[in-house]
């Protein structure tokens, strides 16, 4: 009897082991399980990871192709430019435009229909003044500017200095009746605000018969006139008609006078 009791017990034993192994081996399973869905998981965050950073790839080549293409567009765009340049200078200098610096306008000085030969511009000038005024003053330079209606373009010449222009233009009646400077007119350089108030002085001297005794230098100063000028102005103001000489009664003017003088003089 009391071996079928302990058979017993140790049967009672097997199964609540086995029973144990059974539960142990389920919780194993369910372990197993969650781990397995946490990879699946992982798994369908690193999918997700490798398509956003094929997109970020993906871009970045679609930028570096634009940038790329930018970049090809701004060399193309400089060598236009500088071909562009090129011709503009190449057409400026076929029609005689300046390219250096401005030239010094007290240092300048412009020749008008000086006329062309097959030298260069710096050899018709030195010519101009070695030959025509009798003046061996070294120029610095020289360049003609394009002519129109068939007129040689205007010349400008600058000089060493100031002085130098000064003497050069009142050296500028030597041109008269020298071949072949016959036409050629020689003027300061004035910037166009300067021209335009000299034109203005010479348009009211004109206007006003007591400005007749002064003449306006090149220089742009007011100085007395010669004798020859003050008696050719007297005379053209007394030469009119009647109807013009009567226009003015009274006594002569002191200048008027001093131009009866002269005449009675002469």
């Amino acid at each position: 009897m009391a071996g079928t009791k302990g058979e017993t017990s140790t049967i009672d034993e097997i199964f609540r082991v086995l029973i144990q192994v059974r539960d142990d081996m389920a919780a194993v399973k369910n372990d197993i399980t969650q781990i397995m869905l946490k990879l699946d998981i992982m798994n369908d965050r690193m999918e997700l990871v490798e398509s956003r950073v094929a997109a970020l790839e993906d871009s970045q080549s679609a930028e570096e192709g634009r940038l790329t293409n930018l970049i090809n567009h701004v060399d193309d765009l400089g060598m236009e430019i500088t071909q562009r340049t090129a011709m503009m200078e190449g057409t400026l200098e076929e029609h005689g435009a300046i390219l250096h610096p401005p030239y010094d306008p007290e240092k300048t000085i412009i020749a008008i229909k000086l006329p062309e030969t097959n030298s260069s511009t710096m050899s018709e000038a030195t010519a101009l003044l070695n030959h025509g005024l009798g003046d061996h003053t070294q120029i610095v330079r020289a360049t003609r500017l394009h002519g129109r209606n068939g007129q040689p373009g205007i010349v400008k010449i600058e000089l060493p200095s100031k002085e130098d222009t000064i003497r050069i233009l009142r050296k500028k009646s030597n041109l008269v009746g020298k071949s072949p400077y016959e036409r050629t007119f020689l003027r300061s350089s004035q910037p166009h605000s300067g021209r335009v108030n000299a034109s203005n002085i010479r348009l009211i001297m004109e206007r006003i018969p007591a400005m007749s005794d002064l003449r306006l230098t090149a220089d742009g100063r007011l100085v007395p006139a010669n004798e020859r000028q003050r008696l050719s102005a007297y005379r053209g103001r007394h030469s009119g008609s009647t109807i013009a000489g009567n226009a003015r009664s009274g006594p002569p003017t002191p200048m008027e006078q001093s131009g009866t003088a002269g005449l009675s003089s002469a």
